[in-house]
């Protein structure tokens, strides 16, 4: 059935075009899990432990899917692993304000902060000067209110918060409140130990780049892990993970192990590069994107005139036959994002040249 609503998905990693593509291990991990019984609290903790031994964090754990586990994280924080507490929610006792950056309000379908307040979590906005961020947190800091301080690492977030992950983690440390940080497509840094310096919470999607089955993932200090699988019987009860995707995680996981992402780099940044020379008569600006916050996953920027001509090309692309999707967040300032990731060399070539017939040959 799923061939008959295919796209070619130059996108990236979004939900509505189902994210990733799997290997045929993880497919066939998640398919034979599907045909017995399984011990999913076992399973559990033996896909923890691969999480764990390749980021180096204390503990891991999962629901279904990096929304839900920032309402789980933010559940920790409210309720630790106190029985009555985690019953309660989303009534909340004693401090409920989990602070956020204003430029980490992303909507990934959906606001951040509202899976924040499903947790029964009241939402402080941080804005303004550094010092007047700081002084916010003070405040509730001193009133015994603050419960959590969250951030967000992704290329969601379009301009930079002014305090960085590292001073917002110290902040958190001396306020003693859990510091969180959705990463939900950069399950890349799994392997950068210093990266989770100071983070107490950091969440992915299992199903991105990982290209596993939809799987939320949550690793970091254990306390704070331990009060958010225990929420699991709580509020997070319909965020439970299923046996087929901690199989499939699992297997994803331990194909990555033997994967080099620098190789990964290369080969993408090579991707790129060709799709580009291979549009050079076309009527507009590229650019590789490979910075941090696109690990070895680097996009292509597509400059149009005008916000007019860029979502009249990503409508074109997406009617086409087949259906092309493209990135469509920087559509207002006349750029449409492309990525190769999940796409194949035959798709690559559909896309160039649905490229070439769509664009108009003068400006």
């Amino acid at each position: 059935m799923t061939a008959s609503f295919a796209v070619i998905n130059a996108w990236g990693t979004p939900t509505p075009f189902g994210v990733s593509r799997s290997p045929r291990e993880v497919a066939t991990a998640a398919a034979d899990a599907l045909t017995q019984h399984t011990d999913i609290e076992r399973l559990q903790d033996a896909v923890a432990a691969l999480v764990t031994a390749q980021a180096g964090t204390e503990a891991a754990c999962f629901c279904h899917c990096a929304a839900a586990g920032v309402t789980l994280a933010v559940a920790a924080a409210l309720t630790g692993v106190d029985p009555s507490r985690l019953a309660a929610l989303p009534d909340v006792s004693g401090a409920d304000i989990v602070a956020i950056q204003a430029e980490h309000q992303v909507n990934y379908g959906h606001p951040i902060t509202q899976a924040i307040r499903l947790a029964g979590a009241r939402v402080l906005v941080l804005d303004g000067t550094i010092e007047q961020r700081i002084r916010q947190l003070d405040e509730h800091r001193a009133a015994g209110t603050l419960a959590a301080v969250v951030a967000v690492s992704s290329t969601l977030v379009k301009s930079p918060a002014p305090i960085g992950l590292a001073a917002l983690a110290k902040l958190a440390r001396d306020a003693a409140v859990p510091f969180i940080v959705d990463a939900a497509a950069q399950d890349w840094r799994l392997g950068d130990a210093a990266w989770f310096d100071g983070i107490d919470i950091a969440i992915f999607s299992a199903q991105k780049y990982l290209a596993a089955p939809t799987c939320g993932m949550l690793t970091g200090q254990g306390p704070y892990i331990a009060a958010a699988r225990a929420n699991l019987s709580g509020i997070g009860r319909g965020m439970k993970p299923t046996k087929e995707a901690l199989a499939g995680v699992a297997s994803a996981l331990q194909l990555r192990v033997g994967v080099s992402l620098s190789d990964v780099r290369s080969v993408n940044v090579a991707r790129a590069q060709r799709l580009i020379a291979a549009c050079n008569t076309l009527p507009y600006r590229f650019e590789v994107l490979d910075g941090a916050d696109f690990g070895p996953y680097p996009r292509v920027a597509l400059a149009c005139r005008d916000a007019g001509e860029a979502t009249a090309l990503a409508d074109a692309l997406r009617h086409y036959q087949p259906s092309i999707v493209v990135g469509r967040h920087a559509l207002s300032s006349g750029t449409v994002t492309l990525e190769l990731t999940h796409v194949t060399e035959d798709e690559a070539e559909t896309l160039v040249n649905a490229l070439h017939a769509i664009a108009t040959p003068t400006r």
